[in-house]
């Protein structure tokens, strides 16, 4: 992803700090989004990501993506999550 839109949604502002593989951005829309290690619930690891935290998706399939988070320290995340805990970011209304 090359240009980042200063708002989405509801006004989130984001800012590129490094170059990536990722192909759009999700947020979490469940409580807690546990990683895995594969698409594959039994891989799950103790590891989650929470309710509106914004991730960048460098695949999907079959009811699964592949996700990194970057957290405010730069420490970044990557695993699987279901695709249920995340929904799309959407440019606001016009």
């Amino acid at each position: 992803m090359n240009v980042l839109m200063p708002e989405i949604a509801t006004g989130l502002e984001l800012e590129r700090t490094r170059q990536t593989q990722w192909q759009t951005l999700m947020k979490v829309s469940s409580p807690r989004a546990y990683l895995s290690s594969t698409p594959d619930a039994a891989t799950r690891r103790k590891a989650w990501i929470v309710k509106g935290d914004v991730v960048g998706v460098i695949q999907t399939q079959a009811g699964w993506a592949e996700v990194e988070f970057v957290a405010r320290s730069g420490k970044t995340t990557h695993g699987w999550v279901n695709s249920n805990d995340v929904q799309p970011l959407t440019p606001p209304a016009s």
